[in-house]
């Protein structure tokens, strides 16, 4: 029991790591083309 204990805490960690790690991939990948979207978006309103 106390063997498991260490690997578990070790994965959720690496799982906690992997996924913080995929949400700012995300994030900067999807960061510009909003942001472009929003501005040409409002531009285009302004026109």
């Amino acid at each position: 029991m106390d063997d498991r204990w260490p690997n578990i805490f070790i994965e959720l960690n690496q799982l906690i790591i992997s996924i913080i790690s995929l949400i700012r991939i995300g994030k900067y990948l999807l960061d510009f083309p909003f942001s472009w979207y929003k501005w040409n978006g409002s531009l285009q309103m302004e026109i």
